[in-house]
């Protein structure tokens, strides 16, 4: 019993490690799918980068902690191996039978081998008898631990929630980084109004249209966009700023500009205005119920503001 007891402790302190390496990554994409602000426009490519992590989720680092953590678990007796037993012979008769008898008995078969047991798969049997110092296992085991989240993925996100998945990826369209390595056309923008209704607006009618003409425009700002290589600050993060780069060139985009600040709009869940009541309610108390409504904007602008969103 405390063998079992141990190694269950090994394995719990494994999954820590692996929720623990990957928390923030799913944090960070998890935030850019709610669509707050222009997270709109480039949280596709995060709930994809978040997927590619779910299903390769052991990187160098990641071996090198768990195989750390687990050194300390005992190896329990793998599961016996199956074994064949030997096929015996009927005894010769003595007399003139013998022969006859000799001949129509084979001789005795020899026991093959012992069959080993088949490898850990699956989480329990891992628990058992998996030997946790073998990277085989290991792997076996974290893509044991994150299963259920790309379980979840692919059931809730890409099925239940397609239709919001295909606007954030009609979205792209409007990223600067992302229309340098993909060749943006017409196609995409008929794509757009398909998706968005705002472009059957009267204030937008047009639009479409407007933002085809602007194409080569487009193509030709993104071209001044400096290189990866040149954007990276001295932790290794990309500066690009893509709400500096629109506000720069919203007056030679200016179909291409408004329409993007509708899109910007439309929040795809409650995420946001929740998250801006639960301000407001942290923010004023009982005794401030009765200020005047510019005096809580300001204040409302000034919390938000000052909260981070990694």
């Amino acid at each position: 019993m405390e063998l079992r007891d141990t190694r269950k402790l090994t394995v719990i302190k494994l999954e820590a490690a692996v929720v623990g390496f990957s928390v923030v990554e799913i944090k960070v994409c998890g935030r850019r799918l709610e669509g707050d602000g222009y997270e709109k426009v480039t949280g596709y490519s995060a709930l994809r980068e978040l997927e590619q992590k779910l299903e390769n989720p052991l990187t160098p680092a990641l071996l090198a902690k768990l195989a750390i953590i687990a050194v300390a678990a005992p190896q329990p007796a793998a599961p016996a191996a199956a074994t064949a037993t030997a096929i015996p012979t009927a005894p010769a008769r003595p007399g003139r039978g013998a022969a006859l008898a000799n001949a129509n008995c084979p001789a005795q078969v020899p026991a093959p081998a012992p069959v080993p047991p088949p490898p850990p798969a699956t989480y329990k049997e891992i628990l058992e008898y998996g030997d946790l110092s073998d990277v085989v296992v290991l792997k076996s085991l974290v893509r044991a631990i994150v299963k259920p989240a790309l379980g979840y993925m692919e059931k809730v996100i890409f099925n239940t929630c397609s239709a919001q998945v295909a606007r954030m990826k009609a979205a792209q369209a409007y990223d600067p980084i992302f229309a340098i390595t993909n060749n943006i056309t017409s196609g995409d923008v008929d794509e757009l109004e398909r998706l968005y209704r705002l472009f059957a607006l009267p204030e937008y009618a047009g639009a479409a249209d407007a933002m085809k003409e602007e194409l080569a425009t487009y193509k030709a700002r993104i071209t001044l966009i400096r290189p990866l290589a040149e954007r990276l600050d001295s932790d290794g993060k990309d500066t690009f700023d893509i709400q500096v780069w629109w506000r720069e060139n919203q007056a030679a985009l200016p179909a291409w500009s408004s329409t993007l600040r509708a899109v910007l709009c439309q929040a795809p869940n409650s995420a946001p205005p929740e998250r801006a009541f639960s301000i407001l309610n942290d923010s004023i108390g009982d005794d401030q119920t009765c200020a005047k409504a510019d005096y809580k904007k300001a204040l409302m602008m000034l919390q938000y503001n000052n909260r981070g969103r990694d």
